[in-house]
């Protein structure tokens, strides 16, 4: 949805364990005394507890956890001791058993603030972790009840809208990021997360005054630090897409890209001020901007046909027809996901957000869970091949626990969906890894005609740039492959899959709209005709596509450019003849 990284905040805990006695009790003399009073007196839970103490602060955390159980074992309500058993559990970063230990505690002395942080902190930081791992849900409720016992936290509150913002609950989100804001006055992210979500809200309802509001804490958030540069494009974007009509827009944006001072920003800008020629109709104007943006971007982010043609014959070689016809499959049979794969701007926004306008699917929009899965799935079975080769020393019992694990994900988003869609396009990559975890998932393959496709991705001001997408020259070769993959998923895997055209969609909606939901086995609903009403924001480019009525502008795209493509134009006929398409350039 927007430039601003997801950072997320903690909180140090108070130490249990920071007291005047404690420090006396550090020296070999006090450990010493203690154990020979232990052997005195076994059964006494306060020298237990004074000897866990000591030696807590020599980091032997160990020994300690044994002599705080000690003494609980001899007085359960020595609160003292489960507190110093929460704060071992937090250094070990054991956040569900923090939490237990702190709770005992709480249980015993309600009101002790150090325990009521220390809780919360616990909480906070099992959030941090759930969202990480990617349970924004489960990250949700953790920072409510750390927010319950510490109100007054902007961190808890920013790290609560971000949750709640990857959820899609964006009025709640906007409730936290302003109470973020409230408690520490200074948090720049929460300003710029806030304004990005207004300007969001803003598109949605088509309300002017709510783009002040974004404007306005944008400038807040500058003031507070004027070199942040995610804000700072943030607020170029909201100026000059949403604020100024596009014929003062346009002069104005290519006299302020001059004082742009760092790669980032002109990068950004001179894809911004390309977004806004296209816009006006200047195409040549808008080619040359956009050329000169990929140039300042392509230095740091270089692209290597020959990596991506060896990943391609990595896939192909490790999922062959062979090694399919006898691999494992999870034993998981549900038919819960949908993944909708394609080129970018091939049309899988329109296709998700006429399904989850359906009330039984979810569309959960670009979740890489698939992607870091196929990432780490050599360590989680202890292959030292990596992925995908790794794949043929998997068996059925490991495969059934990811895709448990990977449901979770996805009913973390949508607990009573009966169908939740995926739209990360690169999952094309990992269509023979879905069919071993899933094996009841279905495909929606999205298609655009190549032609269309490509100029569009050169154009396109991707939040998270390609590293194909700085060359015509660069595009046309990845496209290539990845048609040589998809005819490869066509011969070998058994999923369903639907192929779509985007052109057919934009001129038959309720016709395609139909072939949808039969594919997912579920009734026909008109609510999918208006899916541009539903009340749910679209955090990709095409957002300002997918919430009006569908429009046919964007078909034949690329004759607008029709000259500044001259060079590369018998390759485009080539891959469109390639790609089935039977009205190829001319």
């Amino acid at each position: 949805m927007t430039n601003s990284k997801s950072k997320k905040f903690t909180n140090k805990p108070y130490n249990s364990n920071n007291s005047e006695q404690c420090k006396e009790n550090t020296t070999e003399t006090a450990i010493s005394s203690l154990r020979q009073a232990l052997l005195l007196n076994p059964e006494n839970s306060t020298t237990w507890y004074n000897l866990g103490l000591a030696l807590h602060n020599r980091g032997e955390l160990s020994e300690a956890e044994i002599c705080y159980q000690q003494a609980l074992q001899r007085n359960p309500q020595l609160t003292e001791a489960w507190n110093a058993l929460g704060d071992i559990a937090l250094e070990k970063e054991n956040f569900a058993q923090a939490i237990d230990f702190y709770e005992k505690a709480l249980a015993l002395a309600p009101n002790a603030p150090n325990t009521r942080h220390n809780l919360s902190w616990a909480l906070s930081n099992f959030g941090n972790l759930k969202q990480q791992q990617g349970y924004p849900r489960k990250a949700s409720v953790l920072y409510r009840k750390a927010l319950g016992l510490n109100p007054n936290n902007a961190a808890f509150a920013y790290n609560l809208g971000l949750a709640l913002e990857t959820l899609g609950d964006f009025e709640n989100a906007e409730k936290a990021y302003r109470s973020a804001i409230t408690n520490d006055p200074k948090m720049i992210q929460a300003y710029g997360n806030l304004g990005n979500l207004l300007r969001e809200i803003a598109l949605f309802r088509n309300d002017s005054s709510i783009f002040a509001e974004a404007s306005k804490l944008y400038r807040k958030a500058l003031s507070i630090n004027p070199e942040d540069q995610l804000v700072r494009d943030n607020q170029l974007r909201l100026k000059y897409l949403n604020l100024l009509p596009i014929d003062e827009a346009v002069p104005r944006l290519t006299k302020e890209i001059t004082a742009l001072k760092t790669d980032f920003l002109k990068w950004r800008g001179n894809l911004l001020l390309s977004q806004l020629l296209d816009k006006a109709g200047l195409y040549e104007l808008a080619f040359n901007q956009a050329t000169l943006a990929h140039r300042i971007l392509q230095k740091k982010q270089p692209f290597s046909k020959n990596n991506v043609n060896r990943q391609i014959d990595r896939l192909i070689k490790s999922f062959s027809a062979k090694f399919l016809s006898y691999a494992p499959r999870s034993q998981n049979r549900t038919q819960k996901p949908v993944f909708i794969v394609g080129m970018p701007r091939s049309g899988t926004t329109l296709v998700e957000q006429i399904l989850s306008a359906h009330p039984k699917i979810e569309g959960i929009g670009e979740k890489p869970y698939i992607v870091t899965l196929a990432n780490d799935v050599a360590a989680k079975i202890g292959s030292a091949n990596c992925f995908p080769e790794c794949i043929t020393g998997i068996n059925r019992d490991q495969l059934s626990a990811f895709s448990k694990e990977q449901e979770e994900h996805l009913e973390d988003f949508s607990p009573k969906a009966k169908r939740i869609c995926n739209k990360l396009p690169t999952n094309l990559l990992y269509l023979g890894l879905i069919s071993l975890i899933f094996p009841k998932a279905r495909i929606i393959h999205c298609q655009r005609r190549p032609s269309d496709t490509i100029i569009s991705i050169f154009l396109q001001n991707f939040i998270n740039p390609l590293e194909y997408s700085h060359k015509i020259e660069d595009i046309i070769f990845y496209y290539h492959e990845y048609l040589r993959l998809m005819e490869h998923w066509r011969q070998v895997i058994d999923l369903e899959m639907l192929e779509t055209s985007y052109e057919e969609l934009v001129l038959e909606q309720e016709k395609l709209s139909r072939k949808f939901l039969k594919f997912v086995d579920l009734e026909w609903h008109p609510a999918c005709l208006e899916f541009y009403r539903q009340p749910r924001l679209v955090l990709t480019a095409s957002r300002d596509q997918v919430k009006r009525p569908i429009y046919r502008s964007s078909l034949e795209r690329w004759r607008n450019y029709e000259k500044q493509l001259a060079p590369w134009l018998p390759e485009l006929k080539q891959l469109d003849k390639i790609a089935g398409y039977p009205h190829v350039l001319g």
